[in-house]
């Protein structure tokens, strides 16, 4: 009772995910020349073995799907590296997906935009 962690394991493991993704598309793997790949979060299984990456990007000039189709084809070379970062018995699968979050924001706010200029 005394030993209860605030967050769950899963958790922790998600944000050390997150953490060494994003270090190996900075180092290692270049997906695009331009512009600036995010990961924005990482859902885990609660056993650990299966990752859902979320993502947003700004100025790469590549759509969303294509990005998504060039992130999960690199997929296995990024488990490969961070499997040599983490400190886990297993190297979960991943799956890359645009985070629509940050599009839906973007949107919202330059209808917010567009309504002060006419006022």
């Amino acid at each position: 009772m005394f030993n209860q962690r605030p967050f769950k394991r899963s958790d922790r493991v998600s944000d050390e995910v997150r953490l060494a993704i994003s270090e190996v598309l900075l180092k290692n793997i270049s997906i695009i020349k331009d512009g600036l790949i995010t990961i924005t979060k990482v859902d885990m299984s609660k056993d650990l073995r299966y990752a859902k990456v979320l993502f947003s990007h700004i100025g790469t000039g590549v759509s969303s799907k294509e990005l998504e189709k060039q992130l999960n084809y690199s997929k296995s070379k990024i488990r490969y590296y961070i499997g040599n970062l983490l400190e886990t018995q297993y190297v979960p699968q991943i799956n890359f997906e645009f985070d629509k979050k940050y599009e839906k924001s973007a949107r919202i706010e330059s209808l917010l935009s567009k309504i002060k200029k006419n006022k």
